[in-house]
This record gives structure tokens, sequence and C-alpha cells, in this order.
């Protein structure tokens, strides 16, 4: 198997993460991202089909409707709380874009006069997101563990 097929089988395989904040940490900022960059990249595909500026909570919708659909359902399957949790945090990402830009008809992305309000809530949002998935994979890691279906990968992973 070559280095990049393996490297997306991996990145395609769900994980807790359960004793590894850093990595949940990343994984889900990498969901964000990933929510925000598929809003950005439809709306500049729609300004330069059409040209006109994309509706932008539509595409946000359409971007985790297709997301959920797509990638956690089709692809990866159901597989309950992480399913759940991949989509909302792409869905912080997706909404990101639509409360802090706009696209103009010329394919110009230009910030929103009154977006600083939005974004800080947006931010605070997720920022608490990110520490409720986080704090209890660092209790995991550095001191017990608070969370029972952690504890159970936890013992699951060290069984041989």
């Amino acid at each position: 198997m070559s280095v990049w097929r393996a490297f997306w089988q991996e990145l395609n395989t769900p994980d807790r993460f359960a004793a590894q904040p850093y990595y949940a940490f990343i994984n889900q900022v990498g969901h964000m991202a990933l929510g925000a960059v598929l809003v950005l990249t439809v709306g500049a595909v729609w300004a330069q089909a059409t040209g006109k500026a994309p509706p932008g909570w539509p595409v946000a919708g359409g971007v985790i409707a297709g997301y959920v659909i797509v990638i956690e359902i089709f692809r990866q399957k159901w597989v309950g709380a992480d399913t759940l949790l991949d989509a909302s945090f792409v869905s912080m990402g997706a909404v990101l874009a639509p409360i802090t830009l706009r696209l103009t008809e010329s394919g110009r992305w230009i910030s929103v006069d009154d977006a600083s309000g939005a974004f800080l809530v947006w931010l605070a949002g997720a920022t608490a997101a990110l520490a409720a998935y986080v704090y209890p994979r660092l209790v995991a890691a550095y001191g017990g563990t608070a969370d029972p279906e952690i504890r159970h990968d936890l013992r699951r992973k060290s069984e041989p």
C-alpha cells in the first residue's frame, strides 16, 4: 500500500482519540477548517458560474448536509457519537463564513461590517465546544478519567 493510500485510509477511519487530547483537538479543529473551506470554495465556484454572489446560509446548509450524507454516513458509515461530533464541528466551521464574510459579484470576499460581534459569539461557542470535547481526554491522559466511554475505549485498547 502506498504512503498516501495508507494516510487516506487512516484519515477516514473514525477514532475517538480516547486518551489523546492533542489529536482530539487537532482532529476537530480540522473539521472546523474543512467546513469553512468547503463553504468558501462552493461560494467562489457559485460566483464564477452564475456571476452572482451566493446566498451564504443556504450554501452553508448544503455543505453541512453534503458532508454528513457523503462523508459521515456513506463513506465512514454511522458510528454514533463520532459521527455527530464530526458533523457538529464541520457545521461550526461552515457557519463561520456566512456570519463574517460576503462574496461580491466580482468574486471578492469582503468582511461584513457588523461581523465582529457575531464572530466573538462564534469564537466563544467554538472554544467551549472544543474544551468540552478535549477535557475528558485530558483527564484520561493525565489524571484518571471522568468519561465512562473513554474508560471503556482505554480498556479495549490495552487488551491484547
